[in-house]
């Protein structure tokens, strides 16, 4: 479990780093993926989730999460479901929460 600690360290330390983006690019901006069956993965639902809840899950399934905006998931790309191959970025739009 120290792993995943580490991991969200660092995700954290990243992000604060980061200065979010205050446009959200267009999806079409977005280079498209090329999906391989060998060791792809599906890119799990982290819309609604707290920053933390979505960085450990998308990185327990080998996945590079990359945060706009800081609060709650209002949007990710690519959707929960799509298969993606490992070490696959997920741009996740984040807005505060109410």
């Amino acid at each position: 479990m120290a792993e995943i600690g580490d991991a969200v360290d660092l995700a954290r330390e990243t992000y604060a780093i980061l200065t979010p983006q205050p446009l959200i690019p267009a999806l079409s901006q977005v280079a498209p993926i090329a999906v391989s069956d060998q060791g792809a993965k599906t890119v799990g639902n982290v819309m609604g989730m707290p920053a933390s809840s979505a960085l450990q899950t998308l990185m327990k399934q080998g996945l590079v999460p990359q945060m706009v905006g800081t609060g709650t998931v209002v949007r990710q790309h690519p959707a929960a479901g799509t298969t993606v191959p490992p070490g696959t970025v997920v741009q996740l739009f984040l807005e505060p929460s109410a």
